[in-house]
């Protein structure tokens, strides 16, 4: 019973550290939202809970990708990703295939295009899956930058505006910004400049009044 109750305890210090870590991460204070992420992940690693753990390891990767670290995030999101896939779908699974292909998008390195247009695509289908407005759109939109930059305009320029749609009817200003964002992309690729411009403007000022 007392090493139930500890275990217990040792849970539930992990999930607020990871908690912490995201707040941390909002305000700013990027080295105290590692130090927790990384903190956290040690807990769970201990406890050897395989899904939670995998979940933290995405979450960790989320950070080291803010701060450029694309290989030891590129590491943790796959071995994530393994963990996940077994335990089936899941909005964790979406979200972490759209932290793969934004890696992937960054970072481009060989077969890069290739890689970010399957794991958009494989996010999305996988947020399709579990129902979520929110998951969608925000996977719509990884996939119409992915498309944008390495497949087909047009396609790109429908799941942007898939997701503006979405991110709207869910009232998640953040998320329609970043929407607005990736049609920007799309518009681009579609030989419109002007309204891509305009688009990038648009969400580069909602982004910035949200701090």
């Amino acid at each position: 019973m007392k090493l139930a109750e500890a275990g217990q305890r040792v849970h539930e210090l992990a999930r607020a550290l990871s908690t912490r870590a995201t707040i941390r991460d909002t305000l700013g204070r990027y080295p105290e939202a590692l130090a927790d992420a990384q903190a956290s992940l040690k807990l769970f690693a201990s406890l050897g809970v395989a899904r939670d753990h995998a979940q933290q390891q995405s979450r960790l990767a989320c950070l080291l990708l803010e701060y450029g670290e694309y290989e030891q995030a590129e590491t943790l999101l796959h071995e994530g990703h393994q963990v996940m896939k077994r335990a089936g779908v899941s909005h964790f699974l979406a979200l972490c295939e759209y932290n793969l292909a934004y890696l992937y998008l960054e970072q481009n390195p060989p077969f890069g295009g290739t890689l970010a247009l399957k794991y958009a695509h494989a996010g999305l289908q996988h947020a399709r899956q579990t129902g979520s407005p929110l998951i969608i759109a925000q996977t719509a939109s990884m996939a119409a930058r992915a498309e944008a930059v390495h497949g087909s305009a047009l396609q790109a320029l429908e799941l942007a505006d898939e997701s503006l749609d979405l991110t709207r009817q869910v009232g998640s200003s953040h998320d329609a910004a970043w929407a607005i964002w990736a049609r920007g992309f799309a518009l681009e690729a579609c030989g419109r400049p002007a309204e891509a411009l305009a688009s990038f403007q648009e969400a580069a000022g909602d982004l910035a009044d949200r701090g």
